[in-house]
C-alpha cells in the first residue's frame, strides 16, 4: 500500500500472533508490519496522544465490537479511517456458506 509507513497488527491470541508472524515473514514485510500480542483496548489507549494516533484502525473481533468503540475513537486521527466489523453469529454464516 503506497504511503503506509507502519502497520501494527494486534491480537489477544498467541496462536494468532504466531500466524501473523509467519505471514509477515512469508510476504517480506518485516520492515513494515509489527505484530503484538495483547488487549486491543490497551493497545489503542496507549496510542491516543496526538502524536501517536493511528490514521486507520480496523477492528474485526470475535463477538461484539462495542467494547472497542471508546478506545478506537480516541486512538484514530481526525479525519482518520475507522473500520469496525460486527458479525452477530459468525459460525452460522460460515456454515451457511459451505453447507448450502
Amino acid at each position: 500500500v503506497p504511503y503506509v509507513a507502519k502497520i501494527i497488527a494486534n491480537d489477544f491470541s498467541e496462536q494468532a500472533v504466531s500466524s501473523m508472524n509467519k505471514n509477515i515473514e512469508m510476504n517480506g514485510v518485516q520492515n513494515l508490519v509489527e505484530s503484538r500480542c495483547g488487549d486491543a483496548v490497551d493497545a489503542m489507549m496507549s496510542n491516543r496522544s496526538f502524536d501517536k494516533r493511528f490514521h486507520a484502525i480496523d477492528i474485526d473481533p470475535y463477538g461484539s465490537a462495542s467494547i472497542f468503540l471508546n478506545s478506537a475513537v480516541q486512538a484514530v486521527t481526525d479525519k482518520g479511517f475507522l473500520d469496525i466489523i460486527h458479525v452477530v453469529n459468525r459460525l452460522n454464516i460460515i456454515e451457511d456458506m459451505f453447507i448450502s
